[in-house]
């Protein structure tokens, strides 16, 4: 998922939404930083949270919205349009073209009904080439021989 807004220069800006917590305000070291005056320092934070994206008010002075309603804590989906100041944040999907992650891969296939257990084992076989060496075989000839 990511967020896009425009930032205080007028240019388009896309985050994406990676991290466990994203810290919303005007704090340097927010991960999403706005200047404005109506922008508290630490105004909002978004979590990923079983699943979902979850964004939450830190007891701003001017409140968060979305949709043009008032929250302290809500899901997000996408579409939603969040505002924080005079600043609008579009909370959308990934484009297609973006890779998925393996958290949110390995998240699908156990919606799917798959054990953790064994997408892990498929992974890391996907991953490490298998190095076990061929049993040899018998040629039509009869000379035995490692069969690639």
């Amino acid at each position: 998922m990511k967020l896009r807004y425009l930032n205080e220069d007028g240019k388009q800006v896309e985050y994406e939404l990676e991290k466990d917590v994203t810290r919303i305000g005007r704090a340097p070291d927010s991960e999403i930083a706005l200047e404005g005056d109506k922008v508290s320092r630490h105004h909002a934070a978004i979590r990923y949270w079983d699943g979902d994206f979850v964004l939450k008010d830190l007891r701003s002075r001017n409140g968060t919205f979305v949709n043009g309603q008032p929250i302290n804590v809500t899901k997000l989906d996408p579409g939603d349009c969040i505002k924080i100041g005079g600043f609008e944040l579009h909370f959308e999907e990934r484009s297609p073209k973006a890779p998925n992650t393996i958290i949110r891969r390995i998240g699908e296939e156990m919606d799917e009904g798959r054990g953790y257990g064994t997408i892990m084992r498929e992974l890391v076989k996907e991953a490490i080439p298998d190095k076990t060496p061929k049993p040899p075989t018998k040629r039509k000839d009869g000379d035995a021989s490692t069969v690639e």
